[in-house]
C-alpha cells in the first residue's frame, strides 16, 4: 500500500511531500480501535485530509508508536509537526 503525504496551504499548493511504501507503523488500526486517534481514520484507498489540530494528535500518535530509528515515521513526524505549528495548512494523505 503505497501513500503520498502532501503539506498543502488553504488555496491547495504543495508546500512538501513524501512518498510511503506503507505507513510507518507496526499495523494500520482498525476504525474501531480506540487506542488509536489519527492513524485509524487514514483511508487506505482515498485521501484523508487533517488539520492542524490532528496533525498534532497524529504526530504524538507515531512517536508513540514508533521506533525513532526508523524513517519514513521521522519524516512523516516532522511533516505533521510542522503542519500543527502553521495556520491554514493541511496535511493530505493519497491512498493507492
Amino acid at each position: 500500500m503505497a501513500y503520498t503525504v502532501q503539506l498543502r496551504d488553504e488555496s491547495g499548493e504543495v508546500l512538501d511531500e513524501l512518498v510511503l511504501s506503507a505507513l510507518p507503523v507496526v499495523r494500520v488500526p482498525e476504525v474501531d480501535d480506540s487506542a488509536s486517534p489519527v492513524l485509524r481514520f487514514i483511508d487506505p484507498y482515498g485521501d484523508t485530509i487533517l488539520n492542524a489540530a490532528q496533525a498534532a494528535a497524529l504526530a504524538e500518535e507515531l512517536t508513540a508508536v514508533n521506533q525513532s530509528s526508523e524513517r519514513d515515521a521521522k519524516l512523516l513526524t516532522a511533516l505533521a509537526s510542522r503542519c500543527s505549528a502553521a495556520v491554514h495548512q493541511y496535511l493530505w494523505f493519497i491512498g493507492d
